[in-house]
C-alpha cells in the first residue's frame, strides 16, 4: 500500500465503521446516554418558556390541608376547588397528571367543576399485562397494553383523556411519545393539551385544518368537528394523525396555509403550525429539558385553594391565559414518589417528576423547540469527513503532534455541536465522531506505523546485506529502492579507530605477515563491534569505521558504542602484550549525529558508505587523542550514563577545520576512578579545568602539577599545564569562553 494512499483508505474504512456503529443500537445508546448528557451539561439550564405553570400537589399542601401525604387519598373536593380557582384566574387549559381511578363520594362535585371549566384534560394510566396461554388460545404468552381511565363520572365530564407513558433508554428518559402507535396512534397527554389549547383559542381550528389539507379531509368524510363532538377529541386527533402522518403535502400545507387560516391571530397561527408539525412528525421526540427540578414556574396547590388575599393579584397574573399542569413535583429526594431519571437528575438523586416532564414536552411541541437529531445522511457525511481528516492528521505526524491536532479537532467539533445545540436545538452526534473516531484513527495510525517500521527494517536488512557482510543494520530504511536509487538519512553512534604503528609495521613486515597481523587485529575489533550490536561499514588500511544506526537518537545505542570502544582497548592491550613485536596501540574517537548512508563513487564503481559531518568530526576526535595522549575520546553527544564505563570531562575544543566547538570526554573502564590515582579524575583535574576556564592560570597550573605528581602519564593534565603556561605568557582575548582551538 502506497504511503500517500494509506490515510485515505484507512479513513474510508474508519468512516464506514463509524457509520455502522452510529446506526446500531449501541451507537444510539452511546450518543443518547453520553453525548446528549455532555451537550446538556455544556449548555446548562436555560430560561423556560412562558405560558406554562405547574400546580404542585406537594407535602406542604397536604400539611396545610390536613390531608395524608399520598395525594391519591385526598378528597376530591379540594381538586374541585382548585379547578374553580384556576377558571376564575383565566387558565387556558388545565391538565391533571394525577390519576383518579378509584371512585370517591366527592366525584360528582369534582365532575361538575370539570364540566363547568370545559378545558380540563385528565390523565390515563397505561398498564402492561402479561397474557398467558391459559387465558388465550394462542400458545405463547404475550404482553397486552391496557388503558385505565379515571372513574366514569370524571371521564364523562372532562374535555379529553390521554396517557403519558415515557420510554426509558435504558433507564434514563431522553424521549417522549407524541402518539402511541401500539395503541392505535392515540395522542399522549402533552399533544392533547396542545390540541385543546388550539381549540380553546379558535373554535374553527378543525375547519381551518380541513381547508389547509383538502385532499386528506375531503367533503365526503365526516367533519373533524363532528368526530370530536360525537367520539371525543382524542378520536378526532387520532384520525388527523392517521391522515397526515403519511401525507406528502404537509410541508406544502405548512407554507401555504389557506386564506381563512391567515385570518387567525399570530398566537393562533403558532398553535396551528405546531399542531400540523406534531401530526406530521415521527411518533416520538427528544425532550429539550430546560433544567433540573423546579426550573419550570411552580405554585404550591394550597396557595391557590387557601388563597391569601394579598397574593391574589400575583396568582392571577401567574395563571391567566396559561396552560396549567397539576401533579406532584417534589423538591427533595426523600419526598419523591413519581421521579424519572434524566440528564438533569440532581447529585442528591432528585429526579424530574412526571408532571414537569409533561409540561416540558408540551412547551417543546408548542414552540417547536424539541431536540432535532441531525439527519442520518448529514451525520454520515460528518463521519466521512471526520474520518478522513483524522487519518490525514495522524498518519503523517508523530504521536505527540498528532494527539495535539486531534485535541484541536475534537475541541472545534464539540464547540460547533454545542453552538447548534444551544442556539438551534440541533443534536449533532459527538461520542462517535469526536471521541471514538479520533481514538480509533490514532490507534490505527500507530499500528500502521509499527507494522510499516517492521517491514522497513526487514527491507533494510536485505538491502544492506548486499554491502555490509558482518551484521544486520536495523531501523534505517523506508524502502528497498535505496539500493539502486536512493540515499537514506539515519542517526548513528559512530566509532573511528586508528592504529599508531601501522606505517612502521608495514615497512618492517612482508605483505603476507602484515596481512596475517591485520586480520588478527581486525578480528579483535570486529568481534567487539558485533558483540555490542554495531556494524563495521568501512576499513582503510589501519582505520575502521563502525556504526550503531537507528531512525532516531537512542541512548542505548550510544552506551553500546562506548562499551564496544572500551572492549577494543581491553582486547588490544592483551594482544599487544602477547605480541610486542606486532603491537598496534590504537586511538578511538566516538561521535553521534545524523549522517547519510549513500552511494559513493563513479564510472561504474560505487561503495555504500556513511557520508556526513559526524564522520569527519569522529575522525578529528580520534586525532585529538594524539594531542591529549589518550586512547579513547567521545563527544558530549555520545556520552550517556551507562554500565561498564566512567567518564571525565576534558573541555571544549574547536577541532581542525570545524566552525562549531565540541565538548570532549575521556571514557574509562569501571574501576579507573577507584584506584590510588582516583583524585586526579574526580577532584584535582575537574578543579583545574574550572580554574582554567576562569582564567586563573597560576592556580590551575599548581593543581595540574599535583595531578602529574600522582599520575605522571596523565596526558590531559600535561596538555593543560602547557596551555596554562602559554596563556600566562600570552593570555587569550578578553571574550574567550574557554574553547581551545586545535590544529592538525
Amino acid at each position: 500500500m502506497k504511503q500517500a494512499a494509506a490515510p485515505l483508505i484507512f479513513g474510508l474504512l474508519l468512516a464506514l465503521a463509524g457509520i455502522v456503529l452510529l446506526a446500531s443500537p449501541l451507537g444510539v445508546r452511546l450518543e443518547e446516554n453520553l453525548g446528549l448528557a455532555l451537550l446538556f451539561r455544556l449548555r446548562g439550564p436555560v430560561e423556560p418558556p412562558g405560558g406554562i405553570v405547574i400546580v404542585n400537589v406537594d407535602e406542604e399542601s397536604a400539611e396545610r390541608f390536613g390531608y395524608p401525604e399520598n395525594p391519591f387519598k385526598w378528597p376530591r373536593d379540594v381538586h374541585a376547588e382548585l379547578i374553580d380557582r384556576l377558571v376564575d384566574y383565566g387558565a387556558a387549559v388545565i391538565a391533571f397528571d394525577v390519576h383518579f381511578a378509584d371512585a370517591k363520594d366527592e366525584d360528582r362535585r369534582f365532575a361538575e367543576a370539570i364540566r363547568r371549566a370545559g378545558n380540563v384534560i385528565l390523565v390515563q394510566r397505561l398498564l402492561r399485562r402479561q397474557v398467558t396461554s391459559e387465558e388465550t388460545e394462542a400458545s405463547p404468552a404475550y404482553e397486552l397494553e391496557v388503558l385505565v381511565s379515571p372513574t366514569p363520572v370524571l371521564s364523562d365530564s372532562c374535555q379529553a383523556m390521554a396517557p403519558f407513558p415515557l420510554p426509558k433508554v435504558p433507564v434514563r428518559v431522553n424521549q417522549a411519545w407524541t402518539f402511541k402507535n401500539s395503541m392505535g396512534s392515540i395522542p399522549t397527554l402533552p399533544v392533547v393539551v396542545l390540541q385543546a389549547g388550539a381549540l380553546n383559542r379558535n373554535k374553527h381550528f378543525f375547519t381551518c385544518l380541513e381547508h389547509t389539507f383538502p385532499e386528506e379531509f375531503s367533503a365526503s368524510t365526516t367533519p373533524l368537528s363532528q368526530i370530536a363532538e360525537q367520539k371525543g377529541l382524542v378520536e378526532a386527533m387520532r384520525q388527523i394523525r392517521l391522515k397526515l402522518v403519511q401525507s406528502l403535502s404537509v410541508p406544502t400545507g405548512m407554507s401555504l396555509l389557506s386564506e381563512s387560516c391567515n385570518l387567525m391571530s399570530t398566537a393562533d397561527m403558532q398553535f396551528l403550525r405546531a399542531m400540523i408539525k406534531v401530526y406530521g412528525e415521527d411518533h416520538h421526540v427528544y425532550v429539550n429539558f430546560y433544567g433540573p427540578p423546579s426550573t419550570l414556574p411552580t405554585i404550591s396547590m394550597h396557595k391557590l385553594v387557601l388563597q391569601d388575599s394579598a397574593e391574589v393579584p400575583a396568582l392571577k397574573a401567574a395563571i391567566k391565559d396559561r396552560v396549567v399542569f397539576i401533579g406532584a413535583a417534589r423538591t427533595s429526594w426523600s419526598e419523591q414518589k413519581d421521579g424519572f431519571h434524566t440528564v438533569y437528575t440532581r447529585p442528591d438523586g432528585l429526579d424530574l417528576s412526571g408532571v414537569e416532564i409533561a409540561a416540558t414536552v408540551y412547551a417543546n411541541l408548542r414552540d417547536g423547540s424539541f431536540l432535532k437529531p441531525l439527519p442520518f445522511a448529514a451525520s454520515a457525511t460528518i463521519l466521512l469527513a471526520g474520518a478522513l481528516l483524522v487519518c490525514l492528521l495522524t498518519f503523517p505526524l508523530s504521536p505527540l503532534p498528532a494527539a495535539t491536532a486531534l485535541l484541536v479537532y475534537g475541541g472545534t467539533g464539540l464547540a460547533a455541536a454545542w453552538f447548534l445545540f444551544a442556539n438551534h436545538a440541533v443534536w449533532v452526534p459527538v461520542v462517535v465522531p469526536l471521541a471514538l473516531l479520533p481514538a480509533a484513527g490514532y490507534l490505527t495510525a500507530l499500528i500502521y506505523k509499527y507494522l510499516r517500521s517492521r517491514r522497513e527494517r526487514r527491507h533494510m536488512q536485505k538491502a544492506l546485506e548486499l554491502y555490509l557482510p558482518d551484521s544486520v543494520v536495523e531501523e534505517i530504511s523506508k524502502d528497498l529502492d535505496f539500493v539502486t536509487s536512493g540515499d537514506r538519512m539515519i542517526y548513528g553512534a559512530c566509532l573511528l579507530s586508528d592504529a599508531e604503528n601501522y606505517t612502521t609495521l608495514s615497512e618492517r613486515l612482508g605483505p603476507e605477515e602484515l596481512s596475517r597481523v591485520m586480520k588478527d587485529y581486525y578480528g579483535l575489533l570486529f568481534g567487539q563491534v558485533k558483540e555490542h550490536g554495531g556494524t563495521v561499514t568501512n576499513m582503510i588500511g589501519d582505520s575502521m569505521f563502525a556504526l550503531w544506526p537507528s531512525t532516531e537518537p537512542k541512548p542505548e545505542l550510544k552506551v553500546k558504542a562506548c562499551q564496544a570502544a572500551l572492549g577494543i582497548i581491553e582486547v588490544l592491550q592483551e594482544f599487544n602484550q602477547a605480541h610486542p613485536e606486532h603491537a598496534l596501540p590504537t586511538r578511538i574517537g566516538l561521535h553521534s549525529g545524523y549522517l547519510l548512508m549513500g552511494h559513493i563513487g563513479a564510472a561504474g564503481h560505487y561503495e555504500y558508505a556513511p557520508v556526513g559531518d559526524i564522520v569527519n568530526t569522529a575522525s578529528r576526535i580520534e586525532g585529538l587523542n594524539k594531542r591529549l595522549r589518550t586512547r579513547l575520546l567521545a563527544s558530549e553527544e555520545t556520552v550517556v550514563e551507562g554500565e561498564g564505563f566512567q567518564k571525565r570531562l576534558l573541555g571544549t575544543f574547536l577541532l581542525s577545520g570545524k566552525s562549531r566547538p565540541v565538548t570532549i570526554y575521556q571514557i574509562c573502564a569501571d574501576g579507573a576512578f577507584s584506584t590510588s590515582i582516583a583524585p586526579v579524575y574526580t577532584e584535582l583535574f575537574p578543579t583545574a579545568l574550572e580554574l582554567f576556564k576562569a582564567r586563573q592560570w597560576q592556580q590551575a597550573e599548581v593543581t595540574l602539577a599535583r595531578c602529574l605528581d600522582l599520575e605522571p602519564d596523565d596526558g590531559p593534565s600535561r596538555f593543560y599545564l602547557e596551555l596554562c603556561r602559554a596563556y600566562l605568557r600570552k593570555p587569550p582575548a578578553t571574550d574567550w569562553q574557554g574553547i581551545i582551538p586545535v590544529g592538525k
